[in-house]
């Protein structure tokens, strides 16, 4: 099978620290072209990965350059005009996370993409694209620990104020408001992958070191008979970032497994035995867009990403929870 062409809107941010690099020795993709604003950064990454061709116009790569897909790697606040572009061409989409800087705006970006379906557009959670993460929702399916009672995941780090990209993440009109629009989203997202939509949600948000937006906030997520406690902070030196999942019968445990890097070992124990599984290092930036690609191709390959829908309901737990920490009280849940 021949290499999938990749254009990149926005390639000189996360993409070019990440999404690139990943995929330079894939046999499933290539980048063939990058757009972005900064000229010189684009021929930096030109010359680093030996990309054909560069635009800073995302109109123009669009309209000449040869490729398959798009991903979009621009911040939040872009996404809307970036996905209005993309989807004149009708390629399929991967999108940079999250989809929208609020609800109400994703809601606008799938009706522009309200003729594209799951297979066509992925919103890049990199954590889905993981055995491990798959393993864990099938112990769960599989009731190897019970009901599941209480469960704990967190994403926190220190946030670089002084960092370019800091500019608009803490600017609520660019950056969705806090630390739940940012790293957060990654959990809320595995939230839904690994259990769902909740009933109902209890939320706290909290001004630590930013005065306009909140850098640590916590959700608790609430559904029949357990309870998901989300915690997501910019602020935090020495994170634990772990899943902890607790059942009637057993327990699944991952210790600093929540970030940027694979997970190399899930903890399950259930009645008389203790397992413990180990993992190959894999990249995970690599791992999401080659699983859309062989999504593409292959119409028996489920790339388990992250749907329209399910990045929708992601947005909307989110302000939900800025709704209860707000009102300080417990908001019912309505999902897409």
């Amino acid at each position: 099978m021949s290499k999938m062409k990749l254009a990149i809107i926005g390639a000189t941010g996360t993409t070019y620290k990440r999404t690139i690099p990943a995929l330079v020795n894939s046999m499933v993709s290539e980048v063939v072209a990058i757009q972005g604003r900064n000229l010189e950064k684009l021929k930096i990454a030109q010359s680093e990965f030996q990309i054909k061709e560069i635009y800073t116009n995302e109109k123009e790569m669009l309209a000449n350059a040869n490729y398959d897909y798009i991903y979009i790697g621009t911040p939040p606040f872009l996404h809307f005009e970036n996905i209005e572009v993309a989807t004149l061409t009708s390629k399929p989409i991967i999108c940079e996370k999250p989809l929208a800087i609020n609800y109400e705006e994703g809601v606008k970006i799938s009706h522009l993409l309200s003729r594209y379906n799951n297979k066509t557009f992925m919103i890049a959670h990199h954590l889905r694209h993981q055995k491990s993460i798959q393993d864990i929702k099938g112990f769960l399916q599989s009731s190897l620990i019970g009901e599941v009672l209480n469960v704990s995941l967190q994403w926190g780090y220190e946030m670089n104020l002084k960092a370019p990209n800091a500019i608009w993440k803490i600017n609520p009109k660019l950056g969705g408001k806090g630390t739940f629009s940012d790293n957060g989203i990654h959990i809320v997202d595995l939230a839904i992958f690994l259990f769902g939509l909740p009933k109902s949600i209890y939320g706290k948000a909290e001004h630590v070191r930013t005065k306009e937006t909140f850098d640590n906030e916590t959700a608790f997520l609430n559904y029949d008979k357990s309870c998901i406690q989300l915690h997501s902070s910019q602020c935090m030196k020495f994170p634990g970032n772990h899943i902890l999942i607790y059942g009637t019968k057993g327990s699944i445990e991952a210790f600093n497994s929540i970030g940027e890097k694979y997970i190399n070992k899930v903890s399950i124990k259930s009645s008389n035995t203790h397992t413990i599984i180990e993992y190959f290092e894999t990249n995970l930036y690599r791992n999401e867009v080659e699983d859309f690609c062989m999504g593409l191709t292959d119409s028996t390959f489920e790339h388990n990403g992250t749907t329209l829908k399910e990045g929708l309901n992601a947005l909307k737990i989110i302000d939900t929870i800025r709704v209860s920490a707000n009102s300080v009280s417990t908001v019912e849940f309505n999902h897409e």
